[in-house]
């Protein structure tokens, strides 16, 4: 019985937290010094294993946790950037 318990508890945990979990959906491109897209670039979750790579556009779509989540972008031989998602869903973001 207090199996079956701890598995509801748990189980009622999980659902609500997925429930009220307010995951954002993003989308943007990675721009090179000329405004062209970057194929390959990095965009990751600061603090977290969540990311995406742009396609041969530089496009991306990435889901987010929240509006405070920070995106780190990165490609080899550009300096890295970090953006503050905010209330911003598409992003055109230039690297140097």
């Amino acid at each position: 019985m207090k199996r079956i318990f701890i598995s509801l508890v748990l189980f009622l945990t999980w659902t609500v937290g997925t429930l009220f979990a307010q995951s954002i959906m993003i989308k943007g491109t990675v721009l090179d010094e000329f405004n062209g897209g970057l194929p390959g670039a990095n965009i990751m979750v600061k603090g977290s294993s969540n990311g995406a790579i742009t396609d041969m556009d530089g496009n991306f779509s990435l889901q987010v946790p929240n509006e405070k989540s920070s995106l780190v972008v990165s490609f080899i031989g550009y300096k890295s950037k970090t953006v503050v998602v905010g209330k911003e869903r598409n992003f055109k973001i230039k690297l140097d």
